[in-house]
């Protein structure tokens, strides 16, 4: 029986792309090679499922099959390998969506009367990304408080450097907590996007508002079974926009400079 922690099963299975069936097998691999009669009591898997989930970890690289025995690949070189492998197949997918994102953009036009019915509840990260590439680009000046948004903010990145663009200037500006180490893959979206980074004790919510008057409010959402839950309230009112503003513009004035 192979006693494998949980996490080492879930993080194949997240981040690898193998099915719970596949991770044990190969964890049962990593232990001794073994002929392929022995793999269903090793690993505890259904003997008819031994065949078909050995073929493909020697698909993606996990396993090599002699003819007389199974044999894992080290870890070193079979991780690093199947990421490349699943850039790749990411890139080239990617590189699709792209050209269906242009057609599509072309056949299906918004009736020229929509408009967002207000409050509008985001839940997920999709659909508050999907609002930021709506009133991004309408905005000249941006005010952003972060706090919980961080622990995601991998997430984010490049959602928000795809949102805001690089054809147009505009001012950013965003407060966030004193004790939040940045990382270099954040100075260097705040570089490319010309970004004004202050420190302050302040931060509770997540909270954006531009000078077009729309507001995000963003809160953790317990209920989500997401990879970044996270539960978000819109609205475009001058008022509540204005105050907004203000509020921001006292703290970033006692704010520290990164």
């Amino acid at each position: 029986m192979v006693e494998a922690p949980l996490d080492e099963i879930e993080l194949l299975r997240r981040f690898f792309g193998l099915n719970q069936y596949e991770a044990r097998v190969y964890i049962a691999l990593l232990k001794r090679p073994m002929g392929l009669g022995e793999v269903s009591e090793a690993a505890k898997i259904p003997k008819p499922r031994v065949y078909d989930v050995v073929r493909s970890l020697e698909s993606k690289g996990f396993v090599r099959n002699s003819g007389v025995e199974l044999q894992a690949i080290n870890p070193e070189v079979a991780l690093p390998a199947r990421r490349a492998a699943l850039r790749a197949a990411f890139e080239e997918e990617d590189s699709k969506r792209h050209q269906a994102q242009i057609a599509l953009i072309d056949s299906l036009k918004i009736s020229s009367g929509y408009t967002l019915r207000e409050p509008v509840i985001l839940r997920g990260f999709e659909q508050v990304v999907a609002l930021l590439y709506q009133v991004l680009p309408q905005s000249t000046q941006v005010m952003l408080t972060l706090n919980k948004a961080l622990e995601a903010k991998a997430y984010f990145r490049e959602a928000v450097k795809g949102a805001v663009g690089t054809g147009q200037q505009r001012r950013i500006m965003a407060l966030i907590p004193m004790d939040v180490k940045l990382e270099r893959e954040d100075f260097e979206l705040i570089e490319t996007l010309g970004a004004q980074v202050r420190l302050t004790a302040g931060v509770l919510l997540d909270t954006m508002v531009t000078d077009t008057d729309d507001v995000i409010i963003g809160l953790p959402d317990p209920s989500s079974t997401q990879s970044v839950p996270v539960v978000a309230v819109y609205v475009k009112d001058h008022a509540f926009a204005s105050s907004l503003r203000d509020t921001f513009k006292k703290v970033w004035s006692t704010a520290s400079a990164i």
